[in-house]
């Protein structure tokens, strides 16, 4: 995943919830599908 940074509460976030970073790769797949950036998704 390049040009992809977690914060440090985001990564505490994600230890706590393990199906938070499953949810994190759905998202990254998805943007990836539609050829645009994770950050141009979650903007929609």
């Amino acid at each position: 995943m390049t040009d992809f940074e977690l914060s440090l509460r985001q990564y505490q976030r994600m230890e706590q919830d393990p199906a938070s970073i499953t949810s994190l790769w759905q998202v990254y797949k998805l943007a990836q599908a539609f050829g645009i950036t994770v950050d141009e998704l979650l903007d929609c």
